[in-house]
């Protein structure tokens, strides 16, 4: 048995096992209750190699009959994707070179578009719009933004659970990509899917998917992009995305 306490609270877990295979199961059962982490950090990213069964992330709305983008990587292997607060979403197109989805909510009217910049040419200072993963916001779903630093194509630092496919705007106003936040793969462990803590996990590398990939992946799909907008509208312009898988 392991318990700790934080606050007024107290988690704990229990192993239960028959005597008789003592001898087998004491050091796993040793092991496991080790590895319990009974108040993770909200911030921090899964354990490397493991999916989530309830996976957060951001879409960017992309015109206003219901066209949005996300990352492919939070939308692979869901059995629902639910776009807030309109509800289901269909994965209709996907490019896991770019790692974009196109992703569909069918009855969403007046929805606001994000424009992309006319080049890809992002460098040095950046703003983040996204919507952080529940636990990284006590629970809320509001927008939130966060500076950052373009460096290559690498953004630092890594922003909350929950911004891989938030809008990445420049000094000047500019949506110039989305940002991809994978989390690091462990080899022989890309299948596992269970749901656990993330308090031992490895930090999550966050890089900018262009605006050049983005424009020549919904001109594939035969997507009309917004003629106009601006910095002022990107809050409304970003969705909270949720995967659920088996």
């Amino acid at each position: 048995m392991r318990a700790d306490a934080h606050g007024n609270e107290v988690r704990g877990v229990r192993l239960l096992y028959d005597q008789a295979t003592e001898g087998t199961m004491e050091p796993v059962a040793r092991a496991v209750a080790k590895a319990f982490v009974a108040f993770p950090d909200p911030n921090a990213a899964p354990p490397p190699g493991l999916r989530r069964r309830v996976e957060y992330g951001t879409a960017i709305v992309i015109d206003a009959d219901g066209d949005l983008i996300a990352a492919a990587h939070v939308t692979d292997d869901c059995q629902a994707i639910t776009v807030a607060p309109f509800g289901h979403a269909d994965r209709v197109a996907d490019d896991k070179a770019s790692d974009l989805a196109l992703l569909r909510v069918y009855g969403a009217r007046n929805l606001v578009p994000a424009t992309l910049a006319d080049d890809s040419g992002a460098s040095g200072d950046l703003t983040l719009f996204g919507v952080a993963e529940p636990l990284a916001q006590g629970g809320d779903g509001e927008v939130s933004k966060a500076a950052a630093r373009l460096a290559a194509q690498a953004i630092e630092p890594s922003p909350k659970p929950g911004f891989s496919g938030a809008a990445a705007i420049d000094a000047r106003g500019r949506l110039v990509g989305m940002v991809d936040v994978k989390p690091p793969v462990v080899a022989g462990m890309a299948d596992l899917k269970p749901s656990i803590g993330a308090g031992a996990a490895a930090a999550q590398a966050a890089t900018l998917v262009p605006a050049d990939a983005i424009r020549a992946f919904l001109q594939a799909q035969r997507i009309t992009l917004a003629a106009a907008g601006g910095r002022s509208a990107m809050e409304q312009s970003v969705l909270r995305v949720i995967c659920v898988r088996k």
